[in-house]
């Protein structure tokens, strides 16, 4: 059997001090996705949400987890939009370091093919989920946004 999940009480602030330090997460604004990079559109969708989440707030940053054979073109598109310096990729990370991510995000990010998972994920650690349908980054950026801006709705 699988011990619980954690929760946002049981990270200790020294803990969480740790993750944000070691990836660079210096706001309250932080989205988080995570998954295998695989070209199934959910992660460009989300790069191409950024743009306009940075105009509402330019101190948000995305940490995209894991890895696949989309991150060259994901790479690129963060480039290519201006993003690159508010998107964070630590690649494949431990448990302990996953958690800490959980803990730190305003929001999880999860792309429709994965979303299931994520979700489940998301709730244990009490946050709000965005389902990311592919090729449709307006819509996405106005859900994260609202989010983003109204904790009580999150």
């Amino acid at each position: 059997m699988k011990a619980p999940l954690p929760t946002k009480e049981q990270a200790s602030p020294e803990a969480l001090a740790a993750v944000r330090y070691k990836y660079v997460l210096d706001t309250d604004r932080v989205i988080l996705a995570r998954g295998h990079l695989d070209g199934d559109g959910g992660f460009l969708t989300l790069i191409r949400a950024m743009p306009r989440i940075l105009e509402r707030f330019p101190d948000a940053q995305l940490v995209v987890v894991g890895c696949g054979p989309s991150l060259p073109d994901i790479l690129s598109e963060t480039h290519k939009l201006g993003v690159r310096e508010q998107t964070v990729f630590p690649g494949v990370v431990s448990d302990e370091d996953l958690a800490g991510l959980y803990n730190c995000c305003a929001v999880v990010v999860a792309p429709a093919t994965h979303n299931n998972h994520d979700s489940a994920m998301a709730q244990a650690y009490g946050k709000p989920t965005v389902i990311v349908e592919p090729d449709q980054p307006a819509p996405l950026a106005d859900a994260l946004i609202a989010i983003l801006a109204d904790p009580v709705l999150a």
